[in-house]
This record gives C-alpha cells, structure tokens and sequence, in this order.
C-alpha cells in the first residue's frame, strides 16, 4: 500500500513521508530496506512510488486561489441599498452611472468601502480555501477611495473573516485574468460575474462563478481541494 511496517518493532509510515532513508524506523532505527533493494534494483518499485507521491503532492501544492470581495465576501448592495434607500442597479439607471460612483467616492468616500457588512457565509468561505494559498483580487473604483477603503475592511475582519491578512491585488473587472502572465487550471478564481469567470477561463485558468457559500466549497471540493 502506502505505508512501510518496521520488521523490528511494528512500527509503520507513510512512503511519501520516509525522505532519503526511506527504509529507516524513526521509532526504533531499525534498516527494513530489502537486500535486493540495496543492491538497486528496486524490485518492489517503492522508490519509484515515493518519487511519484511526493510530485503529487507539488502538484497540489501549486493551486492558488483567488477570491473576490463585492458579492461574494463583501455585501455591496445591502450597504448601497442601507445608504441610499434603493438597490444599485436601480439608482444607475435611474440617476447615470456617473451619479452612481459619485454617491459612493464623492458623498459616502471611504466609509462607504469600510461599512460593507459581510456576506452569509464570508467566513465559512474563507475559512476553507485559506488552508491553501489564497489572495484578494478585487476591482477598485476610479477613485483611491475604494483602494483605502478594501484594504481597511479585510484588515478590520481579521479574527472574524480571515484568519491573518491576506494579500490583496487590485485588477479592474476586465483585466483580472491578467493578474499574473500565464494562467493555469491551477490559478482558481472565485467570482460572482459571469463575465470575469469567462475571461479567466479563456486565459487559462480554472474559474469558479460565485452563488452561496455552499456552492462555491462543493465545487472546490469537486477539485479534490
């Protein structure tokens, strides 16, 4: 199987965790390499095999994951809604799109940014894929405003959201598949945007279309993460 058991003393590990002296008993130093091991040849193919779990476990260790912030940690439209009596959509198409990041950059500024409430699941969300090497990709406003503001918000979540700070990149909603130059299903973007998930699969990477909590883990799950 996947184990070695010491002839000695009973004593078993795994073959992916036996390093360079692969037959040695931590426990009680005892050699249960095979004579014919010894001689190179290998006969049961266990050198072979710890080779091939340890590239296996690098594989898994190179998945990165970015996350997004308005709508699927972050509550926009509720702190939109909370502040200006009606939904987002419904103010830019009744007031203009530039009436609209007015009311956000100009009237509220970075309070608007900083009072965000999280969404359900924010937390159960991050607790999982912060297991793995993870980072904030979020699209900033033209202002600075929303640079300060996003930046502010995770600092004041640590220890209820996120465990430690996590870095965070700010990419304009058409350019986040250009966060690094080459993509692979191994980069993982968690979005809520149709249109940002599209772009990040043609560039090459593996991406996740945010709608609960529960939906964006299972679908991890589905890639053995």
């Amino acid at each position: 199987g996947e184990k070695i058991e010491c002839d000695n003393c009973g004593w078993s590990w795994n073959i992916v965790d036996g390093g360079d002296d692969l037959f040695i008993c931590h426990k009680c130093g005892h050699d249960n390499e095979p004579i014919s091991e010894k001689k190179n040849k290998d006969p049961f193919g266990l050198n072979a095999y710890a080779r091939e779990l340890a590239l296996l476990r690098e594989e898994e260790d190179k998945y990165k994951i970015y996350l997004d912030m308005d709508g699927v940690i972050a509550d926009f439209n509720t702190r939109f809604k909370d502040l200006s009596g009606i939904e987002p959509r419904e103010f830019e198409s009744k007031y203009g799109r530039k009436a609209f990041w007015d009311f956000i950059d100009e009237k509220n500024k970075i309070k608007f940014w900083v009072g965000i409430p999280p969404m359900p699941g924010a937390s159960e969300l991050v607790s999982y894929i912060s297991k793995h090497d993870y980072e904030i990709l979020t699209a900033p406003s033209i202002k600075d405003q929303s640079r300060l503001g996003k930046n502010l918000w995770v600092r004041n979540h640590v220890g209820d959201i996120f465990p430690s700070k996590p870095k965070v990149t700010f990419k304009f909603s058409k350019e986040k598949h250009k966060v690094k130059q080459n993509l692979s299903q191994f980069d993982i973007l968690i979005d809520d945007r149709q249109s940002i998930i599209d772009n990040w699969n043609n560039a090459g990477g593996f991406g996740i279309l945010y709608q609960s909590t529960s939906q964006a883990i299972a679908d991890l799950k589905k890639l053995g993460l």
